[in-house]
């Protein structure tokens, strides 16, 4: 009701950030404005209510500060992407580290800090081996409109030659050909652990070498060795977005065969998917859970809390940390 009827109210609130009384109220209902809506977050950010926490920040008062921890923790968590760029923009971060370190509500200034954290990882790091390999394959010229796009390792994955004019401003046919056949290598010799559990890649590569190019597709659709029998010549093409009929019809021809099962062992994959490795740009979004957990753990453990303090506060927030996880 206050998100549909008084958002109007509350942003005008924020205005007067000088009052100290009201600042208690007014972050109070912030706190749960942020996770109401990422629709409601955009409009409370445009409109000046990041600002408000951010300079209430600087307040003594434990009441204002546990509601601008909490209210910042739900932004970055509950917010979109647009949200959370904000907030790196706005250097929320450098508000909330002083709030780790004090006596009040330790985790949420630290999980707002820990998601910032991945966020900007995530951010600078995402798009970086995207544009080295443009520069490597010869296409230096489109790095400042990949970056303006942010197209991170997932995007190129997924890129068609549809993307590549309407989007990225390849005008040129044999310009948008080249750059698909330089993606098709890219595709064929990635290492593609940190996102196929299964090996699929393998299967594929039994199957044909070219056709190991097909893995990231397979496994995004949620394909594997269990289920791969029941694939059809359309979930091939729509799904996985093999174009090419006679590839389709080999893969198919394959998939009736029994299939071997895959002797992967799950601690060897957990340890690549902890090495964060580039590749085809395809772990980051593997291993951020794991990058969560650890950051996590340093800030609490620099913030001097003990093990138990620091399992007893994980165990509170537990649901708040799953949510984003």
């Amino acid at each position: 009701y206050v998100a549909r009827i008084g958002l109007g109210v509350i942003l005008n609130l924020t205005r007067q950030q000088e009052d100290a009384q009201l600042a208690r109220s007014v972050s109070g209902i912030l706190e749960h404005m942020f996770k109401h809506t990422e629709e409601t977050s955009v409009h409370l950010i445009a409109n000046g209510a990041l600002d408000a926490l951010l300079f209430w920040c600087r307040s003594t008062d434990p009441t204002v500060l546990r509601h601008c921890a909490v209210a910042l923790a739900n932004c970055a968590m509950y917010g979109s992407h647009r949200c959370q760029r904000w907030m790196i923009e706005k250097q929320a971060a450098e508000w909330l580290f002083p709030l780790a370190f004090s006596k009040e509500d330790e985790l949420s200034s630290c999980l707002a800090v820990t998601v910032l954290a991945q966020c900007r990882a995530l951010k600078e790091s995402s798009c970086t081996p995207v544009l080295t390999w443009l520069q490597q394959v010869g296409f230096s010229a489109y790095c400042d409109c990949f970056q303006e796009l942010q197209v991170d390792g997932d995007l190129l994955l997924n890129i068609t030659d549809q993307d590549l004019s309407s989007d990225l401003g390849m005008t040129a046919g044999l310009t948008r050909k080249r750059f698909l056949r330089d993606l098709r290598v890219l595709k064929t010799y990635a290492n593609y652990s940190t996102c196929d559990p299964n090996n699929m890649a393998d299967w594929l590569a039994e199957v044909d070498p070219r056709f190991r190019q097909y893995t990231y597709g397979l496994v995004q659709s949620g394909v594997d060795r269990n289920n791969v029998q029941q694939l059809t010549d359309q979930q091939l093409q729509h799904d996985c977005l093999i174009d090419n009929g006679v590839h389709r019809a080999k893969i198919l021809s394959a998939s009736r065969k029994p299939i071997r099962p895959c002797h992967t062992d799950m601690k060897d994959w957990v340890h690549k998917v902890r090495g964060f490795s580039f590749s085809a740009c395809i772990g980051l979004y593997v291993t951020s859970s794991f990058l969560l957990h650890q950051i996590m753990f340093t800030i609490l453990h620099q913030s001097m809390l003990s093990l138990q303090q620091i399992h007893r506060c994980w165990t509170v927030k537990a649901g708040v940390l799953c949510n984003w996880c």
